[in-house]
């Protein structure tokens, strides 16, 4: 049996169709497809949604990094979406310090619009203050 040559450049474009249309999709995009909808926190520098605001996918740990960098110990009011909830870390990975401090590592936001991050105030407890502290978040669906 004689082989013949393949063209290299025949092969990107059966390979990219390939690895898109069976690749195993992430945790995140299975929610989205599940979902039927894109959840995104809404994160903005300034008090009372002013400033620079932007809309990010509420996934997985989200560093304030790149193209978010603007956002890094910046954020001074938020909206997070129906049915989830968003941990802002003043750390990046999601992390808190070792020993944890509950009062500056993080603070967990239900579902709603926060904004002043000076007295977040998340249900029954005092207000907090996480004004220019955030460097990360992580956000799950709670349905």
């Amino acid at each position: 049996m004689k082989l013949s040559k393949v063209n290299p450049a025949a092969i990107v474009p059966f390979f990219s169709f390939f690895l898109s249309t069976y690749a195993i999709p992430s945790r995140f995009s299975d929610a989205r497809v599940r979902d039927g909808i894109n959840k995104t926190i809404t994160l903005c520098t300034a008090l009372n949604f002013d400033g620079t605001c932007v809309d990010v996918p509420a996934s997985d740990c989200v560093n304030l990094v790149g193209g978010l960098t603007g956002l890094n110990k910046e954020v001074s009011s938020a909206v997070v979406p129906e049915r989830t909830n968003c941990t802002l870390f003043s750390n990046f990975g999601c992390l808190q310090m070792n020993p944890p401090d509950d009062d500056h590592d993080k603070i967990s936001l239900p579902t709603g619009s926060y904004p002043n991050f000076f007295e977040i105030t998340v249900q029954e407890a005092e207000p907090r203050d996480f004004n220019d502290m955030t460097s990360s978040f992580v956000c799950v669906d709670t349905s």
